[in-house]
């Protein structure tokens, strides 16, 4: 059955530039982020009519991109394992930091981004950053330096809800320059063992993982 012409469209995504991130890291338990709503990306499922489960929210500055997920609905726990981190509960992030024309395959400024919401630190309880190559690419990218990321996990008031906040500094993302590019390449996927997977548009049935043509942009404005 094929998609609906709506999930076909290639959509530009407004990305607000917020200077305050990242902040409170003399804090721990401080939130790293404030974004505004403008920052919401409309996943195509809401065209559908379809109530998607997570709420994702980007803000970008020269430091780097900051990124909100927000999961609600949930009755069960997290899973995860960091050596696993494909099948772990969290945010799939796939990014073209340089224009890559029409091409179907990705180049070495296209990565794929993990933020795992559990499965890391020494009792895998812990929410962690990962990068892996993205098959087919038409170059080897260096892989994102995540270690330079930040990220932390945050309990909502309702049962299992939970809220991600990350910050990728700009030597963890080759390409990254906002002011020669500021439309980059961009899809996500969030990954639940309970809610199942929400994509930003085409699900697997399309290779959403490794074809550039089928991600929307991300528009960095001020």
């Amino acid at each position: 059955m094929l998609p609906s012409p709506r999930l076909m469209l290639r959509l530009s995504h407004p990305c607000p530039y917020v200077a305050d991130m990242p902040r409170g890291l003399d804090d721990p338990t401080a939130e790293l982020l404030e974004l505004p709503a403008s920052g919401i990306v409309q996943a195509h499922a809401a065209l559908e009519e379809k109530r998607p489960y997570a709420e994702l929210r980007l803000g970008w500055n020269e430091k780097g991109l900051g990124v909100q997920l927000t999961v609600t609905g949930k009755r069960q726990g997290l899973q995860g394992d960091q050596e696993r981190p494909g099948s772990c509960d969290g945010l799939h992030l796939w990014l073209a930091t340089r224009p890559v024309g029409s091409s179907r395959r990705a180049t070495r400024y296209c990565h794929h981004l993990i933020l795992l919401a559990t499965g890391c630190g020494p009792q895998r309880d812990q929410p962690g950053l990962t990068a892996q190559r993205i098959p087919r690419a038409l170059q080897d990218a260096p892989l994102p330096r995540t270690e330079l990321g930040l990220i932390r996990r945050y309990s909502l008031p309702t049962g299992h809800d939970y809220r991600l906040q990350a910050f990728l500094p700009a030597p963890a993302l080759p390409g990254y320059d906002p002011e020669e590019s500021p439309h980059l390449g961009f899809f996500f996927l969030v990954r639940d063992h309970e809610l199942g997977d929400q994509f930003l548009a085409l699900d697997w049935n399309f290779p959403v993982g490794e074809d550039p043509a089928l991600w929307d942009q991300l528009h960095l404005i001020r």
